[in-house]
């Protein structure tokens, strides 16, 4: 039994050195490790910084845009109101311009109706066509006012704002 004993304080005393030296180096792997964690956390931290800083940043961004298009749907709002508001306005001025021509035309009719009544009143009416050639000239004039008629119905059915203005040029 003693050599037992012995032979296990041999043993002992042969891996001590070996025993010591992995101590010695848990120690030195135990600061690394700490060194590593310090390191690591002081990472996480920078980079958790830095991500709340892109957030925020994003989100500002994000507001800018939401501004911005914001601002570009009013202008394109304001825009399309002004177009409108343009068409309307060139749309009563021409109807006006319709309605100036309608009453010079009739103003001219008139005058010229009565004087001609007048001549025929007095017997002083003459013709300077022939009775076929002012057929003719009829006909195509009616032509004429049949295709203008047709444009003016079809741009009637088209927008209705026309069909409005374009009404007293028909019964014209």
């Amino acid at each position: 039994m003693e050599r037992a004993i012995f032979k296990r304080e041999t043993i002992q005393l042969k891996y001590l050195p070996k025993v010591q030296k992995k101590n010695a180096e848990d120690r030195s792997s135990q600061g690394k490790l700490s060194r590593q964690v310090a390191n690591l956390k002081q990472t996480l931290k920078h980079t958790t910084d830095n991500t709340m800083q892109l957030d925020t940043t994003m989100e500002q961004r994000r507001r800018e845009i939401t501004n911005i298009s914001g601002d570009i749907n009013g202008e394109r709002d304001y825009n399309e109101n002004y177009r409108n508001d343009l068409k309307r306005s060139q749309l009563e001025m021409l109807a006006k311009r319709l309605e100036y021509s309608n009453a010079a035309f009739q103003n001219i009719k008139e005058t010229t109706m009565g004087q001609k009544f007048g001549d025929v009143a007095a017997n002083r009416f003459v013709s300077n066509v022939s009775e076929d050639q002012a057929r003719t000239i009829l006909e195509n004039e009616a032509q004429r006012n049949a295709v203008i008629e047709a444009v003016v119905n079809r741009l009637r059915s088209e927008d209705v704002m026309l069909d409005r203005i374009l009404q007293p040029l028909v019964e014209w």
